[in-house]
């Protein structure tokens, strides 16, 4: 992607990275876990499984960390601030 700055002819080269959260489920002794898996292009996924068994919880905040494009140096602290 190119991003044309300042004067007429001064261009700079801007990667963009996107972070996509989703949601994973595990079942121990037959109760439901969340956690989240974190994608970006080019590396490796990160999986952090059980975080809660409140799914509602978890989609609301992987909907948020998705709309806010949380980056992944973030993502440890906003998981601590968010759990009970």
């Amino acid at each position: 992607m190119w991003l044309r700055l300042g004067k007429e002819g001064s261009e700079m080269s801007s990667e963009i990275s996107i972070f996509r959260y989703e949601m994973i489920t595990t079942s121990v002794c037959g109760i439901e876990r969340y956690g989240l898996i974190l994608k970006e292009d080019g590396k490796d996924d990160v999986v952090i499984e059980d975080i809660t068994v409140d799914r509602r919880m978890i989609e609301v905040v992987i909907a948020l960390f998705n709309r806010e494009q949380l980056s992944p140096l973030h993502l440890a602290d906003a998981l601590e601030d968010i759990l009970p």
